[in-house]
């Protein structure tokens, strides 16, 4: 074969090389397959530089230093191929070439492949970055940015895939944009030439699913971004697990994107944090929820418990609810005690404490509140609970319990079977996935032996971030095993969703309690009077904010309980409760002409339990009782027994229970 088709076949070769590679690459940012190039040409550059050499010396004798420095060379000259470097225009080189048209060929061959992956690496990232500023300077983007509703997603990970695939999911047509920011680059500084060479070496595991949408690369000044940022009904999502990231660019952007004397931005932005320490400060002192919202995983890890659409884990489900002996028919309050246990006492723990002890309070048969008991066991309890309870007010201070036994001493074992045949709810959360589902099992297994039914009233919640693999199957076997007890909570595929991280959808049921509540005070439009309150979020008044916070919560509260009114009376009773008036009459709270003695009755035992929920989620919150006539500066006059109240307030309990079912 003569050299002309040696050539041929080399051109072949790389152009072949190139075209495969550009197909397999295009925009993606697939560093993966730009790896497994480097790798395939080097490998195939290293055997041609080391068949040179043996070819160029003698074999004969050859010691293993001599080995060595082959080996060396070889791949000293094979990585300058990459930077278009070549031994093949020396002269001893050449004239080896013309002895050997073979290796020419392959020595060639690699030397292109090798120019070739280099280009592609170079085109690739530079491609990516004037791509993007090309794309936000286009004035159909622009438009965009200007109609708003698009998702601009600050970073690439597991939460913005995971948010990102829910709102596809949800079919809207609003723009998904990705500004993809380095792991190690807190400021990002647009292109360079570790841009290229980190890159090309690492690759985000969650970019694959996101090739649907707009990947950008990140520029120090972002300039593109200000017409996106300007328009209020744009959402930015800033979701790392590096929080101390989230937090430094959450300050770019408040600083105004490109002009440090800007602060005019009004998209809503979502960042990532735990709701402690200053983070706790900006949200309640400052109080920007109205542009910013700060999301706290433990927080949207124990929200995934009450859903109101999968509501398997609410208290109700584990409880004996009163029935008429006669008619079975539900009563409206429960046969016996809450008991609850919490194993771990971090952030999520808290939340879970807060949520088990707001809809955990359930009206007794003597329309007082039931015993209600939760359990806390962190071996760091004593400071947990200095902490916590200069948060909260708790009536009874033997409500709930913290005691500094670790989960695996002895003492905590003795102290769980003192309580193992009444506990009906019981949260692991000890920070660790494995060590979580390690411990319920222990749990349901110790439970079984000292003959508790756990198919009664009986659940264990074990947090989990992930699980898959043997993990995944375990849960499986365990949910057969002990009667489905063990039930996961906190996913991430779980709480990465718009419909958790926004409480939004809730709005127009929250909308109508708050009407219920307007047909006492007044007879404005109901809408007009709630979107007014919300404008109490940015009042310069912290008491006021505080105010409107814990009223617009309530709202929502109202939206969530609702499921467990319903699960405590009968659809008979429901519909009876629209005999309740719009207005207390002064000696009526419904109209008894239209429901019968036995609803009456149901509707008012519902009507104290929703107050005994009520008290609690304020004293959950910090709220005292006092005489004042306002609810400023952390009190509530009606933070009070509900025998306590007027008739007039105790309308106010009906409305709701009339709203709920």
């Amino acid at each position: 074969m003569d050299a002309n088709n040696y050539g041929i076949i080399t051109l072949a070769i790389c152009l072949g090389y190139g075209f495969i590679l550009q197909r397999l690459t295009g925009r993606r940012s697939d560093n993966r397959v730009l790896l497994k190039a480097f790798s395939l040409v080097f490998c195939i550059g290293l055997a041609a530089n080391m068949a040179l050499y043996l070819t160029m010396t003698s074999s004969e004798g050859r010691t293993m230093l001599e080995w060595l420095q082959v080996i060396y060379f070889s791949v000293q000259h094979t990585l300058e191929m990459f930077v278009a470097n070549t031994l093949a225009f020396k002269s001893p080189v050449q004239t080896t070439f013309l002895q050997h048209p073979l290796l020419c060929m392959a020595y060639m061959t690699s030397y292109f492949l090798a120019i070739i992956t280099s280009a592609m690496v170079i085109f690739h990232y530079v491609s990516r970055w004037a791509y993007g500023r090309r794309w936000l300077n286009k004035k159909k983007n622009i438009k965009a940015a200007e109609a708003g509703n698009n998702h601009i997603f600050l970073g690439i990970n597991r939460a913005s895939e995971l948010l990102a695939k829910d709102i596809r999911k949800a079919g809207h047509e609003e723009k998904i944009i990705f500004i993809d920011i380095p792991d190690n680059e807190v400021n990002p500084k647009g292109l360079s030439v570790w841009d290229i060479i980190s890159g090309f070496m690492s690759r985000s595991n969650h970019q694959e699913s996101c090739e649907a949408d707009v990947i950008l690369r990140a520029s120090s000044k972002m300039k593109g971004l200000v017409p996106w940022l300007e328009n209020r009904d744009n959402n930015v999502y800033i979701l790392s697990e590096d929080q101390k990231k989230n937090l430094k660019l959450l300050e770019r952007l408040w600083k105004g994107a490109d002009d440090p004397d800007n602060e005019a931005f009004h998209c809503k932005i979502f960042c990532h944090a735990d709701k402690d320490g200053i983070v706790s400060r900006y949200d309640t002192v400052t109080d920007i929820h109205d542009r910013i919202r700060f999301v706290d995983s433990s927080y949207l890890a124990v929200e995934s418990l009450k859903s109101y659409d999968s509501p398997e884990m609410f208290p109700y489900n584990f409880v004996d609810v009163a029935t008429d002996p006669k008619t079975g028919r539900r009563l409206g309050y429960i046969e016996s005690g809450f008991t609850s246990a919490i194993l771990g006492f971090g952030e999520t723990g808290q939340e879970a404490l807060k949520f088990l002890y707001e809809f955990g309070a359930f009206a007794g048969k003597d329309r007082k509140k039931a015993q209600f008991r939760c359990h806390i066991y962190d071996s760091n309890a004593t400071a947990a609970a200095g902490e916590f309870r200069r948060k909260v007010t708790l009536e009874d201070t033997d409500e709930v319990n913290f005691k500094t036994y670790s989960v695996e001493t002895p003492e905590f074992w003795n102290d769980l079977e003192g309580i193992i045949d009444s506990v009906n709810y019981i949260v692991v959360c000890l920070g660790d996935d494995t060590l979580n589902l390690k411990i319920a099992i222990d749990i349901a297994e110790f439970a079984l032996c000292k003959g508790r039914d756990l198919t009664h009233n009986f659940v264990i919640a074990v947090k989990q971030t992930e699980y898959k693999g043997l993990d995944k199957e375990t849960f499986k076997k365990a949910g057969r095993t002990f009667s489905n007890c063990i039930r996961p909570f906190g996913m991430s595929e779980g709480i990465w969703t718009l419909k958790v991280i926004n409480n939004d959808h809730l709005d127009s049921l929250a909308l109508q309690f708050y009407s219920g509540y307007m047909a006492l005070t007044s007879k404005e439009d109901a809408l007009k009077a709630w979107k007014e309150r919300n404008t109490r979020l940015r009042d310069d008044n912290y008491e006021v904010r505080a105010k409107a916070r814990r009223q617009i919560a309530q709202d929502y509260s109202n939206c969530l309980h609702s499921l467990t009114k319903k699960a405590l009376c009968d659809p008979q009773t429901a519909s009876a409760s629209a005999c309740i008036l719009k207005e207390f009459d002064g000696k009526n709270h419904l109209d008894t002409a239209c429901c019968t003695e036995f609803d009456a009755d149901v509707l008012e035992t519902l009507a104290i339990g929703e107050h005994i929920r009520w008290n609690a989620s304020h004293i959950i919150l910090g709220y005292r009782h006092d005489t004042i006539t306002s609810d400023l500066k952390g009190t509530h006059r009606y933070l009070v027994p509900y025998d306590s109240l007027d008739e007039v307030t105790k309308h106010y309990d009906w409305l709701v229970i009339k709203g709920s079912l």
